[in-house]
């Protein structure tokens, strides 16, 4: 299915906390930027990973004329957003 462009994805999206290690140090720094677009607290902590608060929504996300969501970095948004998965058109990534 095709994205409706509702902007679900980019509105109080959840996270997940995550494990730091050597190996996925670059996937980290993508999180970390996603994170940093959706005014989030970010606590880092060796054993405990990254915990993480999205209190609104992301800071790229704005509206068209019809009401449409529009991404105003969509062109160059994180792999995060990029792979996000939609449960509204069937957990699939929406290209859109």
């Amino acid at each position: 299915m095709e994205c409706q462009r509702c902007g679900q994805c980019c509105t109080n999206a959840p996270i997940k906390l995550w494990i730091l290690t050597e190996e996925n140090k670059s996937e980290m720094l993508d999180r970390a930027t996603w994170l940093s677009y959706h005014r989030c607290d970010i606590q880092i902590n060796k054993e405990r990973g990254i915990e993480v608060s999205i209190p609104l929504s992301c800071i790229h996300l704005a509206y068209d004329d019809n009401n449409l969501a529009t991404c105003k970095i969509h062109d160059s948004k994180p792999r995060m957003c990029q792979d996000f998965k939609c449960q509204r058109i069937g957990g699939t990534s929406a290209k859109g």
